[in-house]
């Protein structure tokens, strides 16, 4: 059990923070747009 630890959670960070910056991301442009002038 203890030799599948690293592939495991090497994995589990291969996985999660591609899908973290994504989020991130898409929380900072809908933050923006909230936050512009109603102008644009």
């Amino acid at each position: 059990m203890n030799r599948y630890m690293p592939g495991m959670l090497s994995a589990m960070v291969v996985l999660i923070v591609p899908a973290f910056l994504i989020c991130a991301g898409l929380a900072v442009a809908a933050y923006r747009k909230w936050k512009a002038p109603n102008g644009e």
